[in-house]
């Protein structure tokens, strides 16, 4: 019960008291594959393969403190098929590839049509107790991508020149519609008081829902292009020595973040002046004399034409192996390898998702969390408020909430891998032993874009400190910022 008293537990209302204790959580799995196959001569062969995976769950983030009416059900399923053709030539062997692709991750509030009820304990840390019926309206979401993809590899063995080759080359094209919707509107969460002398208070103290934004959509698309090709060459130079030489080059055109503008309510809150020297918000990001601190803001800003898509992925590799005594007794092995990832669309989305839903919230006054109607975010209390989420939503805006915005200079996570080992033959025993170190470099990492007016991020705060700058968002938007780029090594 995280250190609440059982006598302010009990205060809860009797619907809340049924839900206390163990709960069902049932998953259900459905696992498909097919294959099929076909010889046309000698030379053909045709294989064509599903694998279909239909996942149901109920009770996701149900647990302590979250009962099983507050949870989510979550439907994630994954389709994908692959039609293959190889070819045996008289010196090579060709394989062409076909794919396709179709999977969906969608969790959503499981009693989205009530309105949900967060029982607190009214010690003045507000702790939770149980959290039932609706959820946080960002724990719904609805994610996927659907797409084709076609590669050729082509193979040539049994090339000589001054030893032995055999050389793999291919290429690859995949197309690839990419959806995301990371939060979705349902009813408000009220929260209500509990006390050990006082019971359950009959009015919330507080109300959080989700509030769209006019004009943004809470649902992005993108069409995403992959493209790729590799040559390799294993040489056999002699009987001791062989070289694997390889090279790999990879591009991918992302629309939703390269061509993305970021919305004029944003710009202007980054030009409101905010200091008596008339420096803007904007300006005052960049003030701290630490380099880790300041930063520009206007690497963050798109005009829709001044991010590019990253077309340097060039991945060389190369390894041997050495047999010292030509018997495979004593063989060196080693090589040298760059590998690139890619930003995963899953953040890149935050960019437009985030902005369209935000997360209102009204505080009421009540006898246990007294506040002064007409300030701050604190308003009289009317129980129509408990007959639709439009009826909250009224009473605001629709202002942007927490912003996410990325690097116009995102550059591609990369990883360089350098290995050294020896494989040993000692009569029916084989043996190996290696090494290697591996150095990743420029990984997508979120940070917290606020500063304080003078440019700085760690400062005091009236109940000690130092703190983080969360009471310093931009003017006129109701959430923080946060900015995503390359920092993670």
């Amino acid at each position: 019960n995280g250190g609440i008293p059982d006598a302010v537990i009990a205060q809860m209302p009797q619907e809340a008291l049924d839900q206390l204790g163990p709960a069902t959580l049932p998953f259900d799995e459905d696992l498909f594959f097919a294959k099929l196959d076909l010889n046309l001569g000698d030379r053909d062969h045709f294989a064509l393969s599903a694998k279909i995976r239909e996942e149901k769950s109920l009770g996701d983030q149900a647990g302590t403190g979250t009962a099983a009416s507050a949870s989510l059900e979550t439907q994630n399923d994954d389709n994908r098929y692959d039609l293959r053709w190889q070819h045996t030539g008289e010196r090579f062997f060709n394989e062409l590839i076909f794919t396709y692709e179709d999977s969906n991750f969608k969790p959503q509030v499981n009693n989205a049509g009530q309105n949900g009820a967060v029982y607190s304990w009214g010690d003045g840390g507000d702790r939770t107790i149980l959290v039932t019926n609706g959820a946080d309206p960002r724990a719904g979401q609805d994610k996927g991508q659907k797409g084709w993809g076609i590669q050729e590899d082509i193979t040539f063995p049994n090339l000589s020149w001054y030893g032995d080759h055999t050389v793999k080359a291919g290429v690859k094209y995949k197309n690839v519609k990419l959806h995301a919707q990371d939060a979705i509107v349902n009813n408000p969460v009220f929260y209500y008081n509990v006390d050990e002398d006082d019971g359950t208070g009959t009015i919330p103290w507080k109300a959080v829902f989700g509030n769209p934004v006019a004009g943004m959509s809470e649902r992005v698309e993108s069409e995403d292009e992959q493209y790729g090709f590799y040559i390799q060459d294993d040489w056999a130079v002699n009987e001791k020595l062989t070289l694997n030489l390889g090279l790999r080059w990879d591009y991918e055109y992302n629309p939703s973040y390269l061509k993305f503008k970021t919305p004029q309510a944003i710009i202007d809150a980054f030009n409101t002046v905010v200091t008596p020297d008339g420096k803007t918000y904007g300006q005052t990001l960049g003030l701290s004399s630490d380099p880790d601190t300041a930063y520009d803001i206007n690497h963050y800003i798109s005009n829709g034409h001044n991010r590019k898509a990253p077309n340097d992925q060039w991945q060389p590799r190369i390894g041997f192996s050495y047999d010292a005594q030509a018997d495979e007794s004593i063989v060196v092995f080693g090589g040298y390898g760059r590998s690139y990832d890619r930003n995963l669309y899953d953040y890149l989305q935050l960019e437009q998702t985030k902005m369209a839903l935000g997360q209102a919230e009204f505080r009421f006054n009540t006898t246990d969390h007294p506040c002064t109607v007409g300030t701050g975010n604190c308003i009289a209390w009317d129980p129509i408020y408990l007959n639709g989420v439009e009826n909250l939503q009224a009473l605001t805006s629709g202002s942007i909430g927490e912003t996410n915005l990325m690097n116009n200079k995102l550059k591609v996570p990369f990883s360089d891998q350098i290995s050294l080992g020896v494989r040993n033959k000692l009569g029916d025993w084989n043996t190996s032993a290696a090494i290697s170190y591996i150095e990743s470099k420029d990984g997508f990492v979120f940070t917290l874009g606020n500063r304080r007016r003078d440019g700085s991020f760690w400062g005091p705060v009236p109940w000690g400190g130092p703190a983080q700058p969360w009471e310093y968002p931009p003017p006129g938007l109701a959430g923080n910022l946060i900015i995503g780029s390359n920092g993670i090594e």
